[in-house]
């Protein structure tokens, strides 16, 4: 598809379509869905937003994750997850890699300080 037939279907000029390809210039919000249907990719692509990671990316962030428990603790390992999974929502093999390492951290640490540092108040 050229630049002036996405022109024509969004209602913009050539030119404009020039700059958001060249990086000189973003679209309007109000064009996202618009040019991800003409497209046919998802909104998030068009954003940047990471899709699913491969297995070895995915398993150099549980490497990370691990060297950060071994390091730092709970309280950072805890904090990087969150942070992983919200860049990667859609990634079955980190959230599941993650929930292993997590429930592996439990038994490892003290009930008591996985709860603390989880933020989970102390039973009784």
């Amino acid at each position: 598809m050229t630049q002036e037939q996405v022109a024509a279907c969004l209602g913009v000029t050539a030119p404009a379509v020039n700059k958001w390809e060249s990086g000189a210039s973003l679209p309007d919000l109000a064009l996202l869905l618009p040019l991800s249907r003409l497209l046919e990719t998802d909104p998030n692509t068009l954003l940047g937003f990471h899709g699913d990671l491969t297995k070895e990316e995915a398993m150099l962030y549980i490497n990370e994750i691990a060297q950060t428990a071994k390091d730092k603790g709970m309280e950072e390992t805890l904090s990087l997850i969150r942070k992983r999974v919200r860049e990667y929502p859609s990634c079955g093999t980190l959230l599941y890699q993650a929930a292993t390492l997590l429930r592996g951290m439990a038994i490892l640490f003290p009930v008591s300080e996985a709860r603390a540092d989880a933020g989970i108040p102390a039973a009784g």
